[in-house]
């Protein structure tokens, strides 16, 4: 697989990841204002990595740098959404 993509690979699994982070927020008021700033953080790192890849005046390392560290954000925040969610139905 080239750089390129691999950074578009990333980048979509940091996007679906985000999306289902967010759904559940949805659900779960007390989850999503938990977690918020965790939430924004991986949101920016994913805007971060786009503009960098899209943009083109970044080299390619640059950008497949940038998106696996969107891809670590937007994880961590997944499993962070997971354990809140437990706990919560736990309480």
């Amino acid at each position: 697989m080239s750089a390129e993509d691999e950074v578009r690979v990333l980048l979509e699994r940091a996007a679906r990841l985000l999306s289902h982070a967010h759904a559940v927020g949805d659900e779960s008021p007390h989850v999503r204002d938990e977690l918020a700033p965790l939430f924004t953080a991986a949101l920016v790192a994913l805007g971060d990595a786009q503009w960098r890849a899209w943009s083109g005046a970044f080299h390619v390392r640059d950008a497949l740098r940038h998106a696996r560290e969107a891809e670590r954000a937007a994880n961590a925040l997944e499993r962070a959404v997971e354990i809140a969610a437990r706990a919560r139905e736990a309480s």
